[in-house]
């Protein structure tokens, strides 16, 4: 390369570098000063479901020693509710307190497991000891009120 191009770009290094330093312009990157973090907010959801129970006796293929989703072997006298999926995924996560409510009763229950229940138009599976709490047993099914 010719000496006049290395020339005429040390020159234009040299042009900038004073430039910037007149006008007092910085080319240090700092991280800019974090906000305080926000409070974590948690939504509150009720609404309308159908509730179906399942147990150790009436879950076709389920033995007595199943292992729920969130972990845990299955108990049918446990307070325990299994989330709604869709895609794969947990409507409801692990360990969150879902409160039922059907005629003047209610019932607070542990999401412990996943269904495949929404095929047969149902929101949730609760344990029999909570579907027992909530109505007889052989009601089957239930429309009732869900908060969590």
């Amino acid at each position: 390369m010719k000496k006049s191009f290395w020339i005429v770009l040390a020159l234009g290094f040299l042009a900038g570098f004073i430039f910037s330093s007149s006008l007092n312009v910085s080319f240090r990157f700092e991280r800019p000063e974090s906000p305080a973090p926000e409070r974590i907010r948690f939504n509150f959801v009720s609404r309308k479901v159908i509730v179906s129970w399942y147990s150790n006796d009436g879950c076709l293929g389920c033995r007595k020693d199943r292992i729920m989703r969130c972990g845990g072997v299955f108990d049918e006298n446990a307070y325990t509710a299994a989330s709604p999926v869709e895609n794969g995924r947990m409507l409801i996560p692990c360990g969150t307190k879902v409160k039922l409510m059907h005629n003047g009763r209610s019932v607070e229950a542990v999401i412990a497991d996943s269904g495949g229940f929404k095929k047969y138009n149902r929101d949730f599976d609760v344990s029999k000891a909570v579907f027992r709490e909530l109505a007889p047993l052989d009601a089957g099914l239930l429309h009732a009120e869900a908060a969590w």
